[in-house]
């Protein structure tokens, strides 16, 4: 599947089989390249099939292949409509350390004292 261009950085995958909505990639055209390199536009379609879904499953210019759904991926999802909210889906990207409260020191507080909390209440 090949995204096609929609204005000057977004690019959508159309809707094929059972997707649910389009995909829609936020990226220049250098880092179109990248991503046409790997995985990561097959990740955003396969998003689009998820249950209750909204709009589009997106990919903002950090994009790069993930584990099952791309990093960089953002997708919305309707409980009404079937939709699910999958914390599975939020965790941090070895190219990306920042990307979780509970990868990095940050204005949250740090990660031993996160950890802490996270081994007591599991």
């Amino acid at each position: 599947m090949e995204p096609t261009r929609i204005s000057d950085a977004v690019w959508e995958i159309d809707r094929e089989d059972d997707m649910r909505v389009p995909g829609r990639i936020y990226a220049s055209d250098a880092i179109m390249e990248a991503v046409l390199r790997d995985r990561s536009v097959d990740q955003v379609a396969n998003a689009a099939h998820l249950p209750g879904i909204v709009e589009a499953s997106f990919a903002m210019p950090d994009i790069h292949w993930g584990y099952g759904f791309p990093i960089g991926g953002v997708a919305a999802t309707d409980i009404d409509d079937g939709g699910v909210v999958s914390p599975g889906r939020v965790r941090p990207s070895i190219s990306v350390p920042w990307a979780s409260p509970f990868s990095s020191p940050g204005p949250w507080e740090p990660r031993r004292s996160v950890r802490r909390r996270m081994v007591k209440a599991g």
